[in-house]
């Protein structure tokens, strides 16, 4: 393209002009690629995070990226928020010329949020004045400052801003003309041309660009309408009054303005001038302030660590609220081995500090973490390990993505307690991760994070030779006895690194205890509050229709006791709600198998003794199918809001998760197995012994699992996926092998056929009173590059993910423990220095 020709865009929206901008970056890349354009500017409106993905892009496609904002500027003051027409808000664009120009970008765009805002982040002319410096401006819009008088035919007055702005700006001020098919823009250009001739202000041309190409104004257009929340057909509606707002070619661009060539020739003028580009990974620490009579930051920092060594170690206790006397520590050195270990991992770490030259970066941190705990600020440093969809198992028993996990919700830890979750950290890697498959789960992780785990070897028959005994063996070895002293004992669970397990090594899941707390519901905390609602201290009812005819009055307070798990065993499983408040229909039922008349007959007990109603039996006509049905509006909202709506949104009610007893549990999941459980032949030989639930709803068989581990069954997961789109995926909880031998006597209600035989195969997982011990099936590695995620959870510092018990990723050093950076003591917990560290260095 001849020089001639070139044109800049320098007046540009993306997707991150939220509901105005409608082009994605990478497209919006493409297009200016093709068009042959070397650079393109970015002036979103009001704020900077499109920036870092921009410049990312046009990197990637050997374009030029001119960072900027569209920014409104308030005509006398950003401080005043109260209606005034005299301080009107305007537009006017602002790029980048150098390092100085990006922090004064930033500092006006965060200034116009934060102390500015007022419908729209605001800034004035005074402070734009203060933060001038390396920064380009441009007239912008219609929406312009200048432009406003010149839209009102008041020349003389626009020809003042533009001064004022020159004065700001001084020769990086331009005015800006475009043409979008407007008469209102052939009018203001007429005027910055003439404005321009008087003043010596350059001109420069633009096009607003809102989207990509002018077949886009169509779906801009409904973009418009979401923003102003305005229908297509509304002819009062906001609208761009053309389809001109779209990335056009500088072949276009010169076609509009070849009268007037210097307003194009400018746009590469500024592109040339605007040369900010982002240095990644690059440091830019200040030097940390020593307070008068310091000279030394390292002296300093490993004061402040010894003073934080001593408060915090009871070792140390003689030492505080004295000056500090290193030699005075060492004395204690040298008499305790705990205080050796403190003191060697504290030197260990400010060594490396010092020598990667991170000194000043703990200092900094210290000052704003000790100034935000003097406020009541709320902090958590750390470093993510998992991959987003990694499970974590909550203390209802259910699962969610850790990227999901919101802080204050309870998770359950390592050690099978429930604890809150404190802190979310996430970070960007990029490195070899560890997989690890244990029973039917993988988990994704960063290779240092630490599992709850066993080391295994295999075993050997060369019993004489007792270097070649294993590490551990299993638990019901036939040979064991013959070993001496043989090596099993006892297992004892350590924090390993991810990348130290290997195939037949021990993961961990926690055994939840029984925690029984009694439970009463008012139902009256469940009934929609209106006029034909009434209740005394014992029961609830209706009064309907002109006579006030009482409706039949239920129980008010429920008791979660083993016949209320009964029910909702029956109702997870097998039941249904109905509620059409145009029908005024409420109902909810079971459906059985004509043949489960025991099964009918129960619920009718069960309804009836619990909340005082009886119901009525339904039979198919022509199928095999029957159900039990009741009227209750109160009661369908109390069954909803414990178990959920839907099959495929079915869950056991939190209380019994956390406050049932081990008994009613039992009574809870006997019935949802009468509904929803099968076994297998024992007849056939080739069928494993087990037993299976099966539902559509995969955050019950989450639950299922936890309650089924607390009472001693381990099981595993098994999904079929849909055949159709009118099918649902299956979920399946499988319960194998000898462990089912005591199955009857724990569930007297779903006994199932035992297969006599002399050998069980079930060494995949052993069990005792705090967890399940599972075999890793395989370990690989993997490159990965991408965000991870952690959590904290105070107390055990830890918590299960994909069923493994794992720890928590805080960072791990003594200095930043010291420092009270970090409230999670390094040492007790094991946590790696070299973790922090890698956070400090990015």
């Amino acid at each position: 393209m001849e020089d001639k020709k070139k044109f800049v865009h320098l007046h540009l929206h993306t997707e991150y002009s939220l509901l105005d901008g409608s082009g994605k970056i990478k497209k919006l890349m493409k297009q200016a690629k093709e068009l042959g354009m070397d650079s393109i500017a970015i002036t979103d409106h009001g704020v900077m995070y499109g920036l870092v993905d921009f410049f990312k892009a046009a990197e990637e496609n050997g374009i030029k990226a001119i960072l900027g904002c569209e920014v409104y500027v308030a005509k006398k003051s950003m401080h005043i928020k109260q209606p005034d027409k005299e301080n009107s808000t305007h537009h006017l664009v602002l790029l980048v010329k150098n390092e100085t120009g990006y922090e004064n970008l930033m500092k006006i765009v965060s200034m116009a949020s934060i102390e500015g805002f007022y419908y729209k982040p605001r800034i004035d002319h005074d402070y734009l004045k203060e933060h001038s410096e390396g920064i380009i401006a441009l007239s912008a819009c219609l929406g312009g400052e200048v432009q406003s008088y010149e839209l009102n035919d008041n020349y003389e007055k626009a020809k003042e801003t533009a001064l004022l702005y020159k004065d700001i700006f001084k020769e990086g001020f331009y005015l800006e003309i475009q043409n979008h098919g407007m008469e209102e823009q052939k009018k203001v250009n007429e005027f910055n041309i003439r404005i321009s001739k008087e003043t010596g202000i350059p001109l420069v041309a633009t096009n607003d660009v809102h989207y990509i190409k002018r077949e886009d104004s169509k779906s801009h257009d409904v973009l418009m309408c979401i923003q102003t929340a305005k229908t297509i057909d509304d002819p009062n509606r906001r609208r761009y009054p053309s389809d001109q707002f779209y990335l056009k070619s500088p072949e276009e661009m010169w076609d509009m303005f070849s009268y007037i060539p210097e307003a194009l020739e400018n746009t590469v003028k500024i592109a040339e001038e605007c040369n900010y580009r982002y240095k990644f990974h690059e440091s830019k620490l200040p030097k940390f302030p020593l307070p008068e009579g310091e000279d030394d930051s390292y002296k300093y920092l490993r004061d402040t660590c010894y003073m934080g060594l001593i408060d915090r170690y009871d070792v140390f206790k003689e030492l505080r609220n004295k000056d500090l006397d290193y030699d005075e520590v060492n004395k204690i050195v040298e008499n305790s081995s705990d205080a050796k270990e403190f003191v060697d991992r504290l030197e260990y770490e400010l060594g490396v500090i010092n020598q990667m030259g991170y000194v000043d970066y703990f200092l900094i941190v210290w000052d704003f973490i000790k100034f935000a705990y003097d406020n009541g600020i709320p902090t958590g440093p750390g470093r993510g390990c998992f991959l987003g969809d990694t499970q974590i198992l909550m203390s209802n028993g259910s699962t969610k993505d850790i990227k999901d996990v919101k802080q204050g919700e309870e998770v359950i830890t390592a050690f099978g307690n429930r604890s809150l979750v404190e802190t979310l950290m996430k970070y960007d890697v990029e490195e070899e991760i560890t997989v690890i498959e244990g029973a039917n789960e993988k988990v994704k992780l960063t290779s240092d994070h630490k599992i709850l785990a066993v080391k295994t070897s295999p075993c050997t028959k060369e019993w004489k030779d007792r270097s070649k005994l294993p590490v551990i063996c299993r638990k019901e070895c036939s040979i064991k006895k013959k070993c001496i002293d043989a090596p099993f004992n006892s297992y004892k669970p350590e924090w390993i690194e991810a990348n130290q397990l290997k195939e037949n090594d021990l993961i961990l899941y926690p055994r939840v205890k029984e925690n029984y707390e009694e439970v009463v519901y008012d139902l009256l905390e469940y009934a929609k509050n209106d006029d034909y609602l009434k209740y005394d201290e014992n029961s609830i009812w209706y009064e309907i229709g002109a006579n006030k005819l009482a409706t039949t009055k239920i129980n008010r307070f429920i008791r979660l006791d083993n016949n209320l798990c009964k029910l909702y065993g029956y109702f997870i499983a097998e039941g249904w709600t109905h509620i059409n408040a145009k029908c005024r229909t409420y109902k909810f039922g079971f459906g059985f198998n004509k043949k489960e008349t025991n099964y009918i007959e129960e619920v009718q007990a069960l309804v009836e003794k619990i909340f005082g109603i009886q119901g009525y039996v339904f039979m198919h006509k022509t199928k095999e199918s029957a159900s039990v049905e009741f009227n209750s509006k109160v009661i369908c909202e109390f069954l909803r809001s414990q178990c959920n709506k839907g099959a495929n949104n079915k869950i056991i009610p939190y209380d019994i998760m956390l406050k049932a007893s081990n008994e009613d549990l039992k009574a809870l999941i006997s019935n949802m197995f009468r509904g929803d459980g099968s076994y297998s032949d024992i007849e056939c030989k080739s069928s494993s012994f087990r037993i299976k639930y099966t539902t559509t709803s995969m955050e019950l068989t989450r639950q299922l699992r936890m309650a089924l581990s607390r009472l001693g069954y381990w099981s595993t997961f098994k999904t079929r996926l849909k055949e159709d789109e009118n099918m649902h995926d299956e979920y399946s909880v499988l319960v194998s092998g000898k462990q089912l031998l005591r199955w009857n006597d724990d569930f007297k209600d779903y006994q199932i056929p035992i297969r006599k035989q002399k050998f069980y195969r079930n060494d995949s997982f052993y069990m005792d009173d705090n967890y399940f011990y599972i075999k890793i099936k395989s370990t690989r590695k993997e490159k990965y590059k991408g965000r991870v995620y952690d959590i904290s959870v105070p107390g055990d510092t830890s918590y299960v993910a994909n069923s493994m018990a794992v720890h928590n990723s805080a960072a791990g050093s003594i200095v930043a423990y010291t420092l009270g950076i970090t409230k999670i003591d390094p040492i007790q917990y094991s946590l790696i220095f070299e973790r922090k560290l890698l956070r400090c260095a990015v």
